[in-house]
């Protein structure tokens, strides 16, 4: 398991961040703060995120950090229903883009694929290319080994028992 360094959001200290933006010592504080947002909330529905810190007495950076992570929600604020590439209003608080930037973002993520997997192949075919013209050159070389090899030699009483290869013979296999 990894944990991530992060600052606080209340004390600014440094801490292991692994699920909250507050460490461990301001965690009962933000708990309490949840408990009269909720509260807040719970009386008044469609309240704005401005009427909900005011009446909670939290700072607004509070109400909107719990709507970002998600444990707030029916909460109607101008900020945190954002679209986070161009400003407009947002699908929702958590999905935070409007319905153009997902379309587009949709679009660049599947164009990127098709190029990386159009990269890929063309690495593929240019390996493949490659060994091809490895194995031309091995048997290039192997050829012009056999040439050499293959001249005739005059007979020793240690070539007598062996079998004569006729060149011609290896020539039909090869072509």
């Amino acid at each position: 398991m990894e944990f991530k360094l992060a600052k606080c959001v209340r004390c600014t200290k440094l801490f292991s961040k692994i699920r909250s933006e507050v460490c461990d010592s301001c965690q009962p504080d933000e708990d309490a703060d949840f408990n009269k947002i909720h509260d807040v909330i719970s009386r008044n529905r469609g309240i704005t995120a401005q009427e909900v810190a005011s009446e909670a007495e939290v700072p607004l950076e509070c109400v909107y950090r719990m709507l970002r992570e998600g444990r707030i929600d029916n909460v109607e604020s101008d900020d945190a229903a954002t679209c986070g590439r161009c400003g407009a209003p947002a699908i929702s608080a958590t999905k935070r883009l409007c319905e153009r930037c997902l379309i587009a973002l949709d679009r660049d993520c599947a164009h990127a694929m098709l190029e990386m997997r159009q990269r890929i192949r063309s690495k593929e075919e240019s390996d493949m290319h490659d060994v091809q013209a490895a194995v031309s050159k091995k048997r290039a070389s192997r050829k012009t080994l056999r040439d050499v090899d293959l001249t005739p030699r005059p007979a020793t009483k240690t070539d007598a028992g062996r079998r004569m290869v006729v060149q011609e013979r290896f020539g039909k296999k090869n072509k």
